[in-house]
């Protein structure tokens, strides 16, 4: 077993102790007792990052004609210096103080754990609304007119925030799962071309190149997320 694997093997096995937990009344007598693992690990874990890369509407010009690698540049130009407010999606200058929080805190945890929703609420909308201020005379056709460019934000977007973890992590592999918001649509979950078009960023900047390649394509890409309904309220799951 490779140390990535038994890494892995770690988390899910941690993962899986909480059910032993609740599982009733034994029917030994006297249950030995669990045997202890030779290595515990503790973890670094993010979720809801929820990064905007819009907060600042007089930077879109520049992001949408520029490469995701010159993005950090572009958001310290922003005029917007400090962090969202609560309940606020997060601003580059909040992502920035998430991300030295988690170098502060990797310790020596050999893996980072990153469940979902990378981005911000309502992406297309806002690209929508801030392409409208700018060509009032196509705003009404925004939504049909520039779906690829959208999604290629989007893409860029995703790419920018895998790369700015990847640089305060060092060669931790970040296992990333998607998130109802880390979707093209902005709501409803990733599809399979959100999925095929992002995967070599997730290989090779979340998950660093640790695994092989071919293995993680043929999972992480028919991770759909899909509509459910639970209890009455709603829910994902995935296919």
């Amino acid at each position: 077993m490779s140390r990535w694997s038994q890494y892995l093997f770690f988390v899910i096995l941690i993962s899986i102790f909480p059910m032993f937990g609740c599982s009733g009344a034994s029917v030994v007598p006297n249950p030995a007792p669990a045997p202890t693992p030779a290595s515990f690990y503790q973890i670094v874990t993010v979720s809801d990052l929820h990064f905007n890369p819009l907060y600042d509407s007089n930077l879109f010009a520049q992001l949408t004609t520029n490469d995701p690698s010159q993005w950090a540049g572009i958001f310290g130009g922003s005029s917007v210096t400090t962090a969202s407010a609560a309940g606020a999606d997060t601003n580059y200058k909040l992502l920035t103080y998430t991300l030295k929080s988690m170098k502060q805190n990797m310790g020596s945890s050999p893996v980072v754990l990153f469940t979902g929703d990378l981005l911000g609420h309502n992406i297309p909308a806002t690209y929508c609304k801030i392409y409208g201020s700018l060509n009032p005379s196509t705003a009404a056709s925004c939504a049909t007119s520039q779906v690829s460019a959208i999604q290629t934000f989007i893409n860029n977007t995703f790419t920018f925030v895998a790369m700015q973890i990847r640089q305060y992590v060092g060669n931790a592999p970040v296992i990333y799962v998607p998130g109802n918001i880390d979707a093209y649509s902005g709501s409803v979950g990733p599809d399979s071309k959100f999925l095929n078009n992002n995967e070599p960023i997730v290989y090779s900047q979340f998950l660093n190149k640790a695994f092989d390649e071919q293995a993680f394509l043929n999972t992480f890409t028919l991770a759909v997320i899909t509509p459910c309904s639970r209890w009455g309220r709603s829910c994902w799951s995935s296919d």
